[in-house]
């Protein structure tokens, strides 16, 4: 059995690839926690539009996919079907369910089956499944 700390990194809907922020302040800081850190297995979990996993940007994620496991860090894609409003400047109450329920039996399965101990959250719709899972 592996004494590995299992850590896992959530995002929503952001841009993997394109995104100067998500590259500097998570893949960049994922890279850097395996570099110093072999003994943990790091986990990328991103929430995606449908559309996008299987036409829009199918051939980014797998850029993204084949970069990170070269440095040992495991890219997991969750398909969603996103929420009329994603700006969260204006988000209503209404979309907090329709987001709950697409995220947590995910992240629940997940979190049972690659045994994940830490989950770190970058944005505010997968906090409450996050919270609920652990």
């Amino acid at each position: 059995m592996s004494n590995k700390l299992n850590i896992a990194y959530l995002s929503w809907i952001e841009d993997l690839y394109k995104n100067p922020i998500i590259k500097s302040q998570v893949i960049e800081v994922l890279k850097g926690i395996k570099k110093c850190c072999k003994d943990k297995n790091l986990y990328l979990i991103s929430f995606q539009s449908f559309l996008n996993i299987i036409w829009r940007k199918r051939k980014e994620f797998a850029l993204i996919k084949k970069n990170l496991s070269q440095k040992d860090i495991h890219l997991i894609i969750v398909p969603v079907f996103i929420t009329p409003f994603t700006d969260w400047f204006f988000a209503k109450w209404f979309i907090i369910p329709p987001i709950f329920l697409q995220t947590f039996p995910a992240l629940l399965l997940i979190s049972i089956f690659k045994k994940i101990q830490v989950l770190h959250c970058r944005s505010y719709p997968i906090t409450l499944a996050a919270i609920t899972v652990k």
